[in-house]
């Protein structure tokens, strides 16, 4: 089955999560950053989108691309692979964000990595006062990249 993992990162959190999926399900996925390319469903059979809600939507780039093949996405399988800070926040923001078929898709959340020095003074600021601490913040959940290979391809 050929696996195509569509993903925008800000910092690099994404990137290497939908790197450690590409390393789990082997030579039949492909990465497709699409900061830089696009590539169309087509050819693969197993669809699955990377990418971090900031504000509450989903990059700008990740949100065309689900728009523009939303038609292709009723033959193939497909998945989801969400990065962030809370948890909690990102069934619900997720279901408002993407066309009624795909919020149905299986939804995985990796969890985040905040790193201050990527980051300006205000996001700094804000940070601190939202995690209560100054410094990095760690929540990566990489056991569930392994949970998502397995589901889709058992």
């Amino acid at each position: 089955m050929k696996t195509l993992i569509l993903y925008v990162s800000q910092k690099g959190f994404i990137r290497e999560a939908a790197e450690r999926l590409q390393k789990e399900l082997g030579e039949d996925a492909v990465l497709c950053d699409l900061k830089k390319k696009s590539e169309g469903p087509e050819n693969y059979d197993t669809l699955v989108f990377s990418g971090a809600f900031h504000a509450g939507k989903l990059p700008g780039k990740l949100f065309s691309y689900i728009k523009k093949h939303e038609e292709a996405f009723k033959t193939k399988k497909t998945a989801f692979l969400l990065g962030g800070a809370d948890q909690k926040l990102y069934a619900e923001t997720f279901k408002k964000n993407v066309p009624p078929p795909m919020a149905d898709m299986n939804l995985f959340y990796v969890g985040g990595r905040y790193l201050p020095e990527q980051h300006g003074w205000i996001i700094r600021k804000i940070m601190t006062k939202i995690s209560g601490k100054e410094g990095p913040l760690h929540n990566e959940k990489w056991e569930v990249v392994e949970a998502l290979a397995k589901s889709l391809h058992p």
